[in-house]
């Protein structure tokens, strides 16, 4: 059985494609709902100088901000009610700031505009309201670097909150967490600020959404006991089946409790592969394996499912244009041939697994590894020291992201053909098969096949940072990242936030993202494009000294 790692998201070289079929009007409703959530920002961060806040707004903030991803295409009556909601809120802390300078006997900050921002009554004149404002915007922001900045950091924001929205349910979320997203909101409100006020507000995100992760593995861990490394089946077996697309552990494990015995084997797809590497999920026997599919493409794999399919968040904004009433989603979600599943009641879902074909025979596929424990992590660190201490490794290069294997030329084998073999891999949240560089295993010494296992990354850096003694900057290390969708943002702003320099970009993003993200940081963190494998691997090769 051929054996290789899969990706913490989709199989091959996957470029998300947002809904076809968007509605404008839910991007309207999602514009005037991040509005109304900059208002929140501002009144929230200022009462948090009186160490006091609503606690129903840090309840809400997670769930409202997610519904501002613009790549899905919610319902409009969520949409709506969402916008309802928020404005309520607002008043709330509004009322409780004013509250709290009054016993203080301080004169209230300048309410700026966003947060004075009445939302209208009907949904034509929502959408009216956000694109009189959008308008205005664009006069104001005669820069489209800064505007696409804007964007970048909304992009991380949603992140953040999907996450969040994951875990509250699981633990309690530390002040901090909250005073610092109040804080770029309230900054995402400001008009009047410069590219590089943007790009430190950037960063911001990039911390906040370490913190968030940290705290994420935490919760999951106590939750669903250690990770460990394991080798899991990509195997189709004969029978009903079920797949769980996207980053819900907590629908996940439900779904296998429900399903139990009940002759319905149940698949993974994309994030939750890391599901495998979970003691309390992996000991469901039918929790089949993963699903790997024959396409590049999201969408194409799930339409060619045999069984049925249900969407958790992370992956609702990768769809196509139709479905055949067979798929899924756990949120409300405006698109033909899926369905909202009530998640308090999963026998409509188990009743269509039954009238689908399923598998029709057994076949077997690949072995896959997924998961990555902290007893792993300690001893490929002191290895990894004890290799760069004794010069057997000159530079480890990191991947994340990366795809690139698939095309027969493609940037990675060539560049490995042009690097010695004292040169080391990590490769993260990648699809990425063995490959043989003259008739030798790559010198891959670690592969984070998960986004979850970002942190883990981290933590590597750190701890070399610290036995090496040396700053995070003068690792011998170089960072590839693939920018392609929202985590992948998120995962440049926290190296970033970690003061890391010289980080090379291959982009999917829209170039007027990627032109801001070089403007903006290019000079003061080195943030450069991949060039082409032989000027890349030069710069990779540590020179000699003289």
């Amino acid at each position: 059985m051929e054996k290789f790692s899969v990706s913490g998201l989709e199989d091959g070289n996957i470029r998300p494609r947002a809904f076809a079929s968007k509605n404008p009007a839910v991007t309207a409703l999602q514009d005037l709902l991040f509005y109304q959530l900059t208002g929140i920002g501002f009144f929230a961060k200022n009462s948090l100088a009186f160490q006091n806040t609503d606690k129903d707004t840090d309840s809400e903030i997670s769930r409202l901000l997610y519904l501002c991803n613009k790549g899905i295409n919610f319902g409009i009556s969520t949409m709506t009610d969402a916008v309802k909601e928020a404005y309520l809120l607002k008043n709330r802390e509004e009322k409780l700031y004013k509250y709290l300078c009054k016993n203080a006997q301080i004169r209230p900050k300048k309410t700026p505009p966003a947060a004075m921002l009445v939302p209208a009554e009907s949904l034509s004149q929502m959408v009216s309201q956000a694109n009189v404002i959008n308008a205005q915007k664009s006069i104001n922001f005669l820069n489209l670097d800064i505007f696409a900045m804007q964007e970048i950091i909304r992009y991380s924001l949603c992140s953040s909150a999907n996450y969040l929205e994951l875990i509250k349910k699981y633990t309690s979320i530390s002040q901090n967490i909250y005073a610092l997203l109040y804080e770029v909101l309230d900054f995402m409100g400001d008009a009047n600020t410069s590219l590089k006020k943007y790009a430190d507000f950037a960063v911001k995100t990039g911390e906040l959404h370490t913190m968030i992760l940290e705290l994420t593995l935490k919760s999951y861990e106590k939750e669903y006991g250690f990770t460990e490394k394991k080798i899991v089946s990509s195997d189709y077996k004969k029978g009903n089946a079920i797949l769980v697309a996207g980053e819900d552990f907590a629908f996940l494990k439900k779904l296998l409790e429900e399903t139990e015995n009940k002759g319905i084997n149940i698949y993974t797809y994309g994030a939750l592969n890391y599901a495998h590497a979970f003691s309390e999920i992996s000991k469901y026997k039918n929790l089949a394996g993963i699903y790997v599919g024959k396409y590049d493409d999201f969408a194409s794999n799930i339409e060619d499912f045999p069984g049925v399919a249900v969407l958790t968040s992370g992956n609702l904004e990768e769809l196509t244009d139709i479905y055949r009433g067979r798929v899924f989603s756990v949120e409300d979600i405006s698109m033909l041939g899926v369905s909202k599943l009530n998640t308090d009641d999963l026998k409509q879902l188990i009743g269509a697994a039954y009238d689908a074909q399923g598998f029709e025979e057994d076949k077997k596929n690949y072995s896959v590894e997924v998961g990555f424990g902290i007893k792993e992590l300690e001893q490929i660190s002191t290895e990894l020291y004890e290799a760069i201490k004794s010069k057997k490794i000159s530079n480890i290069l990191i991947f994340l992201g990366c795809h690139y294997f698939v095309a027969q030329k493609s940037y990675l084998k060539k560049l490995i053909k042009l690097l010695p073999d004292n040169i080391a891999f990590i490769i993260m949240d990648c699809l990425f098969l063995k490959i043989k560089k003259d008739e030798k295993d790559l010198p891959m010494i670690l592969n984070l096949g998960q986004y979850l296992n970002f942190y883990t990354l981290i933590k590597l850096l750190s701890f070399l940072s610290k036995k090496l003694k040396v700053k995070i900057n003068e690792l011998p290390v170089n960072i590839t990242i693939r920018l392609r969708d929202r985590n992948a943002v998120a995962a440049l702003l926290m190296l970033l936030s970690l003061g890391i320099k010289n980080i090379r970009i291959n982009s999917d993003l829209p170039n007027y993202l990627t032109d801001a993200l070089l403007q903006a940081f290019s000079k003061p963190f080195g943030l450069c494009k991949v060039v082409d494998a032989k000027t890349d691997a030069k710069k990779f090769i540590p020179k000699k000294r003289a």
